[in-house]
């Protein structure tokens, strides 16, 4: 079993820890606001896994990340430090072991499929890329932030995806981009990532071999 997909815009897969992304760029669609924004609540208001946070705990989060969050909807798992916008699938990751002060809610990003990282129902998109690495089969699992990755309740893990991910790309060149505008290019087991956001707050650039 493996589990990553050329067009899921996961934003910073094979970066190493010190590079990953902050809770800060939202996922780019061709709509006419960013998926995780909620015409319903305050402009200002940051809402992830389903609770406004309180402005002290906004301004920890900052100030811990270094990067201002930005007004929306969004999910975190803090066991694997991924986020994305709520009804989307992964967007990049964060720091893992924030406190947002809520649950990860199951269903957060619209999965249908029956997999589950650290309790949450994949969306498509990532099943999608997950299966470019190899057969997908419905269960539950748990991630961590170096990306290993086993079945729930056993605590030895079957496969880490980095390396999954790096070694697909160890046979030749290949380079994709994303539906958010991230390039990601691998030749010889070297992975290089370019991302900047929609919105333009924010890009990075790395490649780790």
């Amino acid at each position: 079993m493996s589990v990553l997909h050329r067009g899921l815009p996961w934003r910073a897969c094979f970066l190493p820890s010190s590079l990953w992304m902050a809770l800060a760029v939202p996922m780019a669609q061709a709509t006419a606001a960013p998926p995780g924004a909620d015409p319903a609540a305050a402009p200002a208001a940051v809402i992830v896994n389903g609770r406004v946070l309180a402005p002290a705990q906004r301004q920890a989060l900052e100030s811990r990340t270094g990067v201002p969050l930005q007004p929306g909807r969004w999910w975190y798992d803090p066991r694997s430090g991924l986020w994305g916008a709520e009804g989307h699938g992964a967007a990049g990751f964060a720091p893992a072991g924030l406190d947002v002060g809520a649950p990860l809610p199951p269903q957060v990003s619209g999965g249908r499929a029956g997999v589950f990282f650290n309790g949450r129902n994949l969306a498509d998109a990532e099943i999608t890329w997950l299966r470019t690495l190899g057969p997908v089969w419905p269960g539950r699992y748990w991630l961590d932030a170096s990306g290993n990755v086993g079945l729930e309740g056993q605590p030895r893990p079957f496969a880490n995806l980095w390396l999954l991910a790096q070694a697909r790309g160890a046979g030749g060149n290949a380079s994709s981009t994303t539906p958010s505008g991230t390039w990601i290019a691998s030749s010889g087991g070297c992975v290089a990532i370019s991302a900047k956001s929609s919105s333009g707050i924010g890009s990075f650039g790395a490649s780790n071999c």
